[in-house]
């Protein structure tokens, strides 16, 4: 017998590895059994890249449904204007027509943006990544303007997510620059929740209503966010992170990552 089985082992600093363990039956010179020798091996970084595979490849093939159907719609859209003003050059409308199938046409260039982005995501195996340096990295590209602070303090930190997870905060702050009206400081921060770890991220801004907070992760929400909160909360699902906004409506926008046990770690506390 030589069977390999999987189990999760609880290691001593309370994170949880997933161990496959291999049984071989020993037996002496009679042919009877003497003993089972069994030797693991950590599988849990080959694991969790499994899995965020396979949920990958379910969001990709939705959203190729979804984003397939927009494209079409606006492209309908465009060539119905721009065939109305090729039947009459000197009607008045014109002007008006060119200008809504001129509005199509970028929004066909948004959607076909936003699908190249999506496609990225689960295409690459997830790694240990440090939140304060991608942090960094977006406030850099973004040249926010002069009076908006950025402030993050968990240098070492790090998260096992997708390479894309980058895309996370840089949308984040960017929400926040956009539409936020009041923001001037943009807050990160993280706390533990039991096993998991949050991170938090808050601004004083002017925040979400109440009936809005759960619709703006959702693709069919493009009144104010576009994809951009979609596209967060498709990546942080890649390795099992969930995301929810908890702020109060008229103080400011309160953002929640949670990063399950196993998916973090302090540099030098895990190995």
């Amino acid at each position: 017998m030589n069977e390999r089985v999987k189990m999760p082992v609880v290691a001593t600093d309370g994170s949880e590895r997933i161990i496959a363990w291999r049984n071989t039956v020993l037996r002496d010179e009679d042919g009877a059994v003497c003993g089972i020798l069994s030797s693991g091996e950590d599988i849990t970084e080959q694991q969790h890249a499994e899995e965020a595979l396979g949920r990958a490849n379910t969001k990709l093939n939705l959203l190729a449904g979804i984003t397939r159907h927009d494209i079409l719609n606006q492209i309908t859209v465009a060539r119905a204007y721009i065939e109305f003003a090729g039947e009459d050059g000197e009607n008045p409308g014109v002007q008006t027509c060119l200008e809504r199938a001129h509005a199509a046409v970028d929004e066909i260039q948004k959607q076909i943006e936003f699908s190249r982005d999506y496609h990225d995501v689960g295409v690459k195996v997830p790694v240990w990544q440090r939140p304060q340096d991608l942090i960094a990295e977006s406030v850099s590209y973004l040249a926010l303007p002069t009076g908006i602070d950025v402030h993050a303090d968990f240098p070492a930190l790090e998260i096992y997510a997708d390479p894309m997870v980058k895309k996370v905060f840089y949308n984040l702050i960017d929400n926040a620059v956009r539409h936020g009206e009041s923001v001037t400081e943009i807050r990160f921060s993280c706390a533990r929740a039991g096993q998991d770890l949050l991170i938090l991220c808050e601004d004083d801004g002017t925040g979400i209503p109440d009936g809005e907070k759960e619709a703006i992760f959702r693709e069919t929400y493009k009144r104010r966010y576009g994809h951009g909160l979609f596209l967060v909360a498709g990546i942080l699902g890649i390795t099992g992170m969930t995301i929810r906004e908890t702020g109060v409506f008229g103080k400011g926008a309160r953002f929640e990552i949670t990063v399950p046990n196993g998916g973090w770690r302090f540099e030098g506390e895990r190995e």
